[in-house]
């Protein structure tokens, strides 16, 4: 089983976020490699995001990954379309640019997602202002596999900055 890496390092901005969409079989502006040509499942090891201040990494320790957008953003725990939990965050430098930015990385153990199926990875309810690209200002290093997720739960014309890690 080989490593890849779904990514979107670009950011023009920031925008109140509670999650962002994924598809692990598209690697992203940033990614590297892909999925196996016969793989049916990929292990998910690591979620980071990007954050421009100290205060939005400090996020809540929980990141949600569902298979549908979520019903009830403020009881994540008890989603019918709960996936997995993460089992540990830890804060880090920023992603495209260590010396500017935070970022909090989500870690996940046993978490197998089918590649080709789009994912929402959620934090608790409160939204945080994450480091975002805007598919209406720029074209170029947006991913292309989901979306920012909205403080109401609704996906956005927007990337965050992140990087996610994977098995498979």
């Amino acid at each position: 089983m080989g490593r890849f890496t779904v990514a979107s390092l670009s950011q023009i901005g920031e925008l109140a976020c509670t999650g962002q969409s994924l598809t692990p079989s598209i690697p992203g502006p940033n990614g590297q490699g892909s999925p196996a040509a016969n793989a049916t499942q990929v292990l998910l090891d690591l979620f980071t995001v990007g954050f421009s201040t100290l205060e939005a990494a400090a996020v809540d320790d929980d990141c949600f990954i569902l298979s549908q957008e979520a019903a009830d953003y403020g009881d994540l725990d008890n989603d019918p379309n709960l996936v997995a939990k993460s089992t540990a965050s830890l804060q880090g430098p920023g992603l495209a640019d260590p010396a500017d930015g935070y970022s909090r990385t989500y870690c996940f153990s046993g978490t197998y997602l089918e590649p080709g199926k789009k994912y929402y990875l959620c934090f608790p309810p409160k939204p945080v202002r994450c480091d975002v690209n805007s598919d209406s200002c720029s074209n170029t290093g947006v991913y292309q596999g989901g979306d920012a997720i909205s403080p109401i739960g609704h996906a956005m014309a927007a990337t965050t900055q992140f990087v996610a890690k994977f098995t498979g």
